[in-house]
């Protein structure tokens, strides 16, 4: 097992321990409001949380309590996150010959406020998803996933490397941002669609026109 991979286990092992400490404050909580409605209301058969006195200081306790696990676990999550970036940036990726394998799939449903532009825009999501692996010297595959439904359609990204090559691939930066841009403009997308706090004039300051090529390139 390499570093990465030593990372990512940490990582995955993390969130599964932070999952089963809040769902046992959860049930914790329960059982103690169980408890004070049985105390409150001895003779009531139907439990009814909100008739408890004191509930709101209950929960508090219970809050003070998942908020010191999450603030511990946000913290320990950046600083594995920060790790795997770094490690991610300079490490190759896996090539398997063998197969491709499902990395994302883009749900049409992000993008139905394009109206018929919707397929579109999912369509490009993925492609750029693809042009990334392109970019890292994978080979990738953009395919329609499940049915249409009028002018939606979900579309999945397919590439070949391994499981650990998808998560290597999910740390690496993303294509440099005016290929990025220009990649958006020659496919008839807009590009605030996806990320829409870029600057209003940076296509201007990188020398892009707005069918996706340099400024004066025919």
């Amino acid at each position: 097992m390499d570093n990465f991979e030593f990372k990512f286990k940490e990582l995955e092992v993390l969130k599964e321990r932070y999952l089963k400490k809040k769902i046992i404050l959860q049930m914790g909580l329960d059982r103690v409001y169980r408890r004070e409605f049985v105390k409150q209301y001895p003779k009531r058969k139907k439990y009814n949380v909100n008739l408890i006195s004191g509930r709101d200081r209950i929960f508090e306790i219970f809050k003070k309590q998942a908020d010191r696990i999450t603030k511990k676990y946000v913290k320990t999550k950046r600083e594995l996150g920060v790790d795997l970036y770094k490690i991610a940036h300079s490490k190759s990726l896996p090539v398997d010959e063998s197969t491709y394998r499902l990395y994302q799939i883009i749900d049409s449903g992000n993008y139905i406020s394009q109206g018929f532009g919707c397929m579109r825009y999912t369509k490009n999501a993925a492609r750029l998803i693809a042009d990334k692996a392109l970019f890292y010297g994978l080979d990738a595959k953009v395919l329609p996933y499940g049915k249409k439904y009028g002018d939606c359609q979900d579309y999945s990204v397919w590439i070949n490397t391994t499981d650990i090559g998808c998560r290597i691939l999910d740390y690496k930066p993303n294509i440099p941002i005016k290929n990025w841009i220009k990649l958006c403009w020659k496919r008839g997308v807009n590009p605030r669609v996806y990320n829409p706090y870029l600057p209003y004039d940076i296509e201007k300051k990188l020398g892009i026109n707005y069918f996706g090529n340099d400024v004066g390139e025919r």
